[in-house]
């Protein structure tokens, strides 16, 4: 998926806005290319958060 002007502009929005946070990530294991992988945290602190990916099934749901 290209980041168009409008998607673009979407995107800087949604990753300025307070509590976001990045981290960047390998797209296989022990690849060269990354992504950043963007996430907001909410709730208690613990050893085990709960990771949600919305919109599946998908690649997701997929093993690679």
């Amino acid at each position: 998926m290209t980041l168009n002007a409008k998607r673009k502009r979407v995107h800087d929005k949604l990753a300025a806005l307070p509590g976001v946070h990045t981290v960047r990530r390998p797209v296989t294991p022990g690849g060269t290319q990354r992504f950043d992988l963007f996430y907001v945290r909410t709730g208690p602190l613990s050893a085990h958060p709960v990771v949600v990916i919305p919109g599946g099934p998908g690649v997701a749901s997929v093993q690679l």
